[in-house]
């Protein structure tokens, strides 16, 4: 037979649900207690239990993933301030600026590198006879990965013999 926790806590070995009241025992019913569970949880109770449970586990998740995001990044100044002071720097904002100045030397590298293949290739498909009809205007490289600006506006020497893309077009 169920028990509710107030009849339990005062030693009673069982309680009976009120027949006016089917919520609560005949005990809590006489003394006026609103609260009873021995009809165990109520739907609206169980209700509520799981909603602040699932609030709690989105809060849990929510600081976990803040927890690593601040993991992340205190590793990564920790790796930047070893690089600084590998190189005798004292200042992140100096580290930062000669790192800045290092990624556009190698951009610039990278880029001359692109352009001199290029101009390579170029010479090889402007010096074949396959392509000579072919209207090397209507390349758009605008959406390409390369950046081609530099290359565009260079001058490319050109196979003697051969047409510019301006003159092949006409």
């Amino acid at each position: 037979m169920p028990i509710c926790s107030y009849c339990k806590g005062r030693g009673l070995g069982s309680c009976k649900v009120s027949p006016g009241d089917s919520s609560r025992c005949i005990e809590c019913v006489r003394l006026g207690r609103s609260k009873c569970d021995v009809m165990d949880l109520s739907p609206e109770e169980l209700r509520n239990i799981a909603t602040q449970h699932r609030k709690l586990e989105d809060e849990i998740e929510k600081r976990e993933t803040e927890l690593l995001r601040l993991r992340q990044q205190k590793r990564m100044w920790s790796e930047k301030m070893k690089r600084a002071l590998r190189r005798g720097i004292t200042r992140v904002e100096e580290l930062d600026r000669v790192e800045a100045e290092e990624a556009e030397a190698e951009r610039v590298r990278v880029a001359a590198e692109v352009q001199a293949v290029v101009a390579e290739e170029s010479a090889v498909v402007v010096g074949d006879p396959s392509f000579e009809s072919f209207d090397w205007n209507s390349v758009d490289v605008g959406n390409s990965v390369v950046d081609w600006s530099g290359f565009l506006e260079s001058e490319i020497s050109e196979v003697p013999g051969s047409r510019s893309g301006a003159e092949r077009s006409s």
